[in-house]
């Protein structure tokens, strides 16, 4: 299939070297390809702020206590939910909070546990977070949540599946995990 649609398509467009390496590993190559990467606007850190005015007194709280927190967007078990889970249970002496389109309101399910229903302002998980989590567990096309986390300098570890190194590149302030081991590492390195 891909190979004919090769012959038939004069010209092809990939959103990450990744894929485009994929395809052609699948047998789809062409003379005429592009890589064109998603547009990731910028985020307006002022409206992130207006947001956090409006907001209940328990996620003020959770953004004053910033340089603890690690945040997850998404809670699809292909993102990485189910280790993410267990990283807070093993690090209780920090915040988990959960970004989720399954969730309604604000939510705390242990100690340190947090959901927050997905929210219509993009930058939000950044602004509360220290650290970004993707812990993947298959291959991302293109890593959208870790360049937009770094318009906010936030401490970002990524799975090291799909584009995701990609789009994390020589970024000072990311590590890729090769092991769950690593996320509690980097997790401590970074937060302490």
């Amino acid at each position: 299939f891909l190979t004919h649609l090769a012959h038939k398509k004069s010209l092809i467009i990939y959103n990450s070297y990744f894929m485009r390496d994929l395809a052609r590993k699948k047998g789809l190559k062409s003379n005429n390809s592009y890589v064109l990467k998603p547009q990731v606007s910028t985020i307006n850190q002022q409206i992130c702020q207006n947001w956090l005015t409006s907001q209940p007194n328990e996620i003020k709280k959770l953004f004053s206590m910033r340089e603890k927190n690690v945040v997850l967007v998404g809670s699809e078990l292909v993102k990485g939910y189910a280790d993410f889970i267990k990283m807070s249970r093993l690090l209780p002496q920090y915040n988990f909070i959960v970004f989720s389109k399954s969730a309604t309101g604000f939510k705390k399910k242990s100690n340190n546990l947090f959901y927050h229903q997905w929210c219509h302002i993009p930058g939000i998980p950044y602004f509360l977070a220290k650290t970004i989590i993707v812990p993947s567990i298959w291959n991302e096309a293109f890593g959208r949540v870790v360049v937009e986390a770094k318009q906010f300098s936030c401490n970002i570890i990524i799975s090291n599946k799909g584009g995701l190194k990609e789009a994390l590149g020589d970024y000072n302030n990311g590590q890729v995990a090769h092991s769950f081991d690593d996320y509690i590492n980097y997790i401590e390195e970074f937060l302490n």
